[in-house]
């Protein structure tokens, strides 16, 4: 397990802690154990954009979106964008699905949140020009989810309802992708 990052299990060796700030090349496989045969996979890169989108969002309004991951996926940049001008807060949660420490076979889900608290968009998210890059990649295991929470700041005088996209940039690892 990876000090940095706690997500990041011993069976994957192919997938660094972190980058360096100055190193942009992110593996173009990785290698892991198939759990079901026990033998060597490779798993290919590509870049990914993991989008939430909020339609209407009322004014004050806090609303939350989850997306489901199924192949391991390194996050690398934030970005964000509010369709209103007094912009939004936003939270992360990962919920990490872990096998149960009673060796019970059972799977259990350990939530954590990303963020200590709800931050203003400026502070966490980049916009579509530049990207906000993570200290360190994050790496989200496959069968975990990730859920966006965002809070409109419109003033309530505002009638008009706000669209908000919030997007998760990353490589994606799968079986599917071949880089040449």
């Amino acid at each position: 397990m990876d000090a940095i990052n706690p997500n990041l299990p011993e069976w994957l060796p192919g997938i660094p802690g972190y980058l360096l700030p100055d190193k942009k090349e992110l593996p173009a496989y990785i290698q892991v154990i198939d759990p079901a045969t026990g033998k060597p996979r490779n798993l290919y890169g590509a870049l990914r954009v993991m989008p939430y989108t909020f339609q209407a969002v009322a004014q004050l309004a806090m609303v939350e979106q989850s997306l489901d991951f199924h192949w391991p996926f390194l996050a690398t940049s934030l970005t964000g964008v509010s369709s209103d001008a007094a912009g939004f807060r936003v939270m992360f949660n990962h919920t990490h699905k872990v096998p149960d420490p009673d060796y019970s076979g059972q799977i259990k889900s350990v939530t954590s949140a990303l963020l200590n608290k709800h931050a203003v968009q400026q502070n966490v998210l980049g916009n579509a020009t530049r990207q906000n890059f993570l200290p360190s990649p994050y790496l989200i295991m496959p069968g975990d989810s990730v859920m966006c929470e965002v809070r409109n700041l419109a003033p309530a005088a505002n009638p008009v309802t706000t669209i908000i996209q919030v997007c998760i940039h990353g490589t994606e690892y799968s079986p599917d992708v071949k880089q040449t």
